[in-house]
């Protein structure tokens, strides 16, 4: 399992789900998110 940080989402789910596949997210995944949401 990885845990993957992201930051700064600000309601942008479009992007956020392009940088999830980018990543490679799988469901075993971890995601936190940080900073501003």
């Amino acid at each position: 399992m990885r845990t993957l940080f992201i930051g700064d989402v600000h309601g942008c789910s479009s992007e956020l789900d392009a940088l999830l596949k980018a990543c490679g997210w799988s469901p075993a995944d971890r995601v936190v998110l940080v900073g501003d949401l």
